[in-house]
């Protein structure tokens, strides 16, 4: 069954309230109602119905900032090396995949 425009823009804007109250409790409350693997998995189905139907994209999108307002009791700290984003791997061989694309230094790598 093929959904209409009125489904997709409904469950968009389902998906961007629930990744947005999921933002909230993780970044705000330190208090996360979902694993870091089922948030990833919501946030990019609404990447893929984004880019599919950008015309329902709505302001509020979490994919249109980076992350939350951090709790106060959180201490900032400077890296003395760069971080490095796993770009939400999932499994060993997304792992492997990412790394063939990234150039580490050996060194840099603390174990």
């Amino acid at each position: 069954m093929k959904k209409n425009n009125i489904q997709i823009k409904k469950e968009m804007i389902s998906l961007v309230n629930q990744i947005n109250k999921f933002d909230h409790n993780y970044y705000v409350l330190d208090d996360p109602l979902i694993s870091d693997k089922e948030y990833d998995k919501l946030f990019h189905k609404l990447i893929e119905f984004e880019n599919l139907y950008p015309k329902f994209m709505v302001e509020n999108s979490p994919t249109q900032r980076v992350g939350g307002k951090p709790l106060e009791a959180f201490e900032q700290v400077n890296h003395s090396t760069r971080m490095l984003s796993l770009s939400n791997v999932f499994d060993e061989s997304e792992l492997n995949d990412w790394l063939k694309k990234k150039t580490l230094d050996k060194d840099s790598i603390l174990m």
